[in-house]
């Protein structure tokens, strides 16, 4: 999955970047349930890893899952 497709996804759901960001990954956070995990910022993001992120944060897995 595209990066850019992936954020537009966090941002529908209410997730956000923190602002903490070490080298290509940033933390997230989801401002209704306060979950936080760390999101890569490479170009290409494997659907597996974006099912977990979307577990972690609590929100919707992605369209295309």
């Amino acid at each position: 999955m595209k990066k850019e497709k992936f954020l537009k996804h966090l941002r529908t759901n209410h997730c956000y970047p923190t602002g903490r960001q070490k080298g290509s990954h940033a933390q997230f956070i989801n401002k209704e349930s306060g979950k936080r995990t760390i999101i890569p910022l490479h170009n290409e993001i494997d659907d597996l890893l974006a099912k977990k992120i979307c577990k972690q944060l609590g929100i919707p897995l992605t369209g295309n899952n």
